[in-house]
């Protein structure tokens, strides 16, 4: 933003939090009666926005939340009067947003515990219950990642795509499976190699969902090879279960995002995907032709 005022000019950046994927969750407090067959709890809304250097944590309503952790957070930031309207920056560790700033993706676990969140290079994890960060043992390992995009594919499992450079330069990306427990590449479940940098990319029942910059979609599914050994790790395999080039046959706007729909008959996969348009327009894609519907 420019400010003129008289002769002097002024420039001023304003940062605004920007929503996480999945941003808006349910955390599931603990049982209000422990002895109870039925073992009611009760569910607190939080919502997570993003910011340059920091997360930060929204509840609307702290007064009656219920999760222990979470609740004593929103008092330590506001004093013992808790206030309707509940708000907590959460910094990302100095040790990482040093080299990693801004922060520029992030992405909440389907159980809404963990955020991830990447900047220039690596990525880290906040555990919203115990307050704590962790970050790549290895700085080197870390900076060798240029994450373009991140997902949750489970609770436990991240998969980043990380732009690569083939032997020409041409500009390439790999997928890469992590444990939430241990960012290591000692402990890496696996790696897979695309062709290009997507430019959508989600995690949708389970499976992966691709937009190249030419507007084919991949969609992938992920099998978790569990390990033969004590001392072994869980694997990942991928096969692509379809690759359809989409027939559109009117002028829509690039596709910036992608979700798959259930099919109507149980353990078949998806029949069709959901697509968000750069002009806003949503449509729905048959996976099986190709065909393409408002």
């Amino acid at each position: 933003m420019l400010i003129f005022e008289k002769e002097c000019t002024e420039m001023i950046e304003i940062t605004f939090g920007q929503c996480c994927g999945n941003h808006v969750i349910n955390v599931l407090d603990a049982p209000m009666h422990r002895d109870s067959a039925q073992n009611m709890s009760i569910s607190t809304s939080l919502s997570v926005l993003l910011a340059a250097d920091r997360i930060l944590l929204v509840s609307p309503d702290v007064r009656s939340m219920q999760h222990n952790e979470l609740k004593s957070q929103f008092m330590r930031s506001k004093g013992q009067e808790l206030p309707d309207l509940g708000i907590i920056h959460v910094r990302t560790p100095q040790q990482y947003i040093e080299s990693a700033y801004p922060v520029r993706l992030s992405s909440l676990n389907f159980a809404g515990t963990d955020v991830l969140v990447a900047g220039k290079q690596g990525f880290c994890i906040y555990h919203l219950a115990q307050n704590r960060w962790r970050l790549f043992g290895d700085i080197t390992q870390e900076k060798e990642l240029d994450v373009a995009h991140i997902k949750w594919l489970t609770d436990d499992i991240i998969v980043a795509c990380s732009k690569t450079r083939d032997g020409a330069c041409k500009i390439k990306s790999r997928l890469y499976f992590y444990p939430k427990n241990h960012l290591d590449v000692t402990s890496l479940m696996g790696s897979y190699d695309l062709r290009d940098v997507p430019s959508a990319f989600n995690v949708s029942m389970g499976r992966i969902c691709i937009v190249f910059p030419n507007q084919e979609i991949q969609i992938l599914e992920a099998v978790i090879q569990k390990k033969s050994s004590a001392k072994g790790r869980n694997r990942i395999s991928l096969s692509i279960k379809f690759h359809v080039q989409p027939k559109f046959g009117f002028e829509l706007g690039n596709i910036s995002s992608i979700a798959c729909m259930p099919s109507k008959v149980p353990d078949i996969g998806p029949e069709q995907c959901i697509l968000l348009h750069e002009d806003g327009c949503l449509t729905s894609l048959n996976l099986d032709d190709g065909t393409h519907q408002y």
